[in-house]
């Protein structure tokens, strides 16, 4: 393929993590580049907006990092070191959310980033800033993937559809990512904005993009395919979807399809001993997340959660805790908060209650192994790390500072929960607010209740019910009237 443009629904802040966990081989890259800027046939094949030749040219400074090193440690370490990520060797191209911005900005940052020292490229006069620039514009680099957001009406799909890449070269396939994970920002209305994406798309001028759904469960597959069937048949001339359903023995779809035997052998299961050795700590730890819920201890509950997600992650590891934690130091060094959680990841961090050192001040709470203990000093909560966000684009696309006022306002609203209010979840907001979420009701029925904590303790809410009716409340301080606010809201 000489260039592709691929967009990826819905578009969520986490898509592109995998892609960092895949390392590639330069070497394989660096010869398939050398092959393509030599080919004496490539004016036939190449596009002249489209830099070709500054991709070649980075790619083949790839052979750069084949370098060999002692000891079968230092081999691995070295590997993960020195191979790109997926993500490094694709243009991936964000989309820009404020109106009368370009749809999707330019990101040569992202480009080999964290493997260019370990090449030419990182020498002030190899003169290959220009060609770096090139592959990280959306309008020339040959192989583009863009994000489309999910939206609430075609319209608001207009601008990114009808960019300047596809434009000029239009949109050849689009990958609906309909897993468990990739609908993770719309599983309460997935159908909807899927719905609505695939009318966009009915819309787009010149040659309509193949639609590629991606399920991994029955029941999500069957309802996407009666979309994906109603918008073919309405196509002049007719479509038919196709549907296709394959069996791997590695759940990944990088990797290979597995050949089915005629005969299936009895099926056979085998404990896994380290995930098995671990049972009576995970027992110990559901135990004690009950007694304390019981207890109306809703914030060492939700230690005890976190804790026994670690343990789950120490259990599915399929290689040691401490390679597991190297290798995320070096794929994940970024000083962004998204690549701090990942690192974090196979840290134990166990907030609030989980041993003397981890507890509430002054609060005698029951450890697994017996015993009352009393805090003496005060224990990181779910508002610690928002601490770090004091400053402007902490999250990469321009969002405002968390001051420490407001997180102090966030902990004191906290506060007010007495037993009858259900626990939060927690996020900080790119307005420099901190939001509080409840989920209430069964999944069909759902009603959500937003509040946001701001600077100055002023506080916002709002409820959603099941008819997407938006109820809001008058604002308050956290101060004043914010335990009135909170009892007015769960007891309507």
């Amino acid at each position: 393929m000489a260039h592709v443009t691929v967009g990826y629904w819905p578009w969520r802040e986490g898509a592109t993590r995998a892609a960092r966990s895949v390392l590639v081989n330069p070497n394989d890259i660096a010869q398939a580049s050398l092959h393509a800027y030599n080919d004496p046939k490539k004016a036939e094949w190449q596009r002249a907006a489209l830099r070709h030749d500054s991709l070649c040219m980075l790619e083949m400074r790839l052979k750069d990092l084949m370098k060999s090193s002692g000891g079968t440690h230092e081999n691995i370490k070295n590997i993960v070191v020195r191979s790109p990520t997926l993500l490094e060797t694709t243009s991936v191209f964000a989309p820009t959310r404020h109106k009368g911005a370009r749809a999707f900005q330019a990101a040569p940052d992202q480009v080999l980033r964290r493997v260019r020292k370990y090449t030419s490229m990182g020498e002030p006069h190899a003169g290959l800033v220009e060609h770096v620039e090139a592959v990280g514009d959306p309008d020339r680099c040959p192989f583009a993937l863009l994000g489309l957001p999910a939206a609430s009406s075609p319209d608001s799909l207009t601008r990114f559809l009808t960019c300047p890449r596809t434009k000029q070269h239009g949109l050849d396939l689009v990958v609906a990512d309909l897993t468990r994970v990739g609908r993770s920002d719309i599983q309460d209305d997935w159908e909807k904005k899927l719905e609505v994406f695939l009318t966009a798309l009915d819309g787009f001028e010149g040659r309509r993009p193949a639609v590629l759904v991606v399920t991994e469960e029955s029941f999500v597959q069957r309802r996407a395919f009666r979309l994906l069937k109603s918008h073919a048949e309405t196509r002049r001339p007719k479509k038919k979807a196709q549907q296709l359903g394959v069996y791997l023995d590695h759940p990944t779809l990088l990797g290979p399809a597995t050949e089915l035997p005629a005969e299936m052998p009895p099926i056979s299961f085998q404990a896994d001993i380290k995930d098995a050795s671990l049972a009576p700590l995970r027992r110990d730890l559901v135990a004690l997340g009950q007694r304390m819920r019981e207890a109306g201890a809703g914030l060492g509950a939700e230690a005890v959660s976190r804790t026994l997600a670690f343990v789950r992650r120490c259990a599915s590891l399929p290689l040691g805790l401490q390679e597991a934690r190297e290798t995320a130091d070096i794929l994940y060094d970024a000083d962004d908060d998204a690549d701090a959680a990942v690192r974090a990841m196979f840290r134990p961090r166990m907030s609030a209650t989980t041993g003397p050192q981890r507890m509430l001040p002054d609060s005698p709470i029951k450890a697994v192994g017996g015993g009352w203990y009393t805090a003496h000093s005060p224990a990181s909560d779910e508002f610690s790390s928002f601490e770090s966000y004091d400053i402007n684009d902490w999250d990469g696309y321009g969002a405002k500072p968390i001051t420490a006022d407001t997180v102090k306002a966030a902990r004191s609203f906290r506060h007010l929960f007495d037993q009858d209010i259900p626990p939060a979840d927690i996020a900080p907001g790119a307005d420099g607010t901190i939001g509080f979420e409840w989920r209430l009701g069964a999944p069909d029925k759902l009603t959500r209740i937003l509040i946001d904590v701001g600077p100055g303790g002023r506080v916002f809410a709002r409820r959603i019910d099941e008819q997407g009716h938006v109820t809001v409340f008058s604002p308050t301080r956290v101060e004043t009237s914010a335990r009135e606010l909170l009892r007015e809201i769960f007891s309507s």
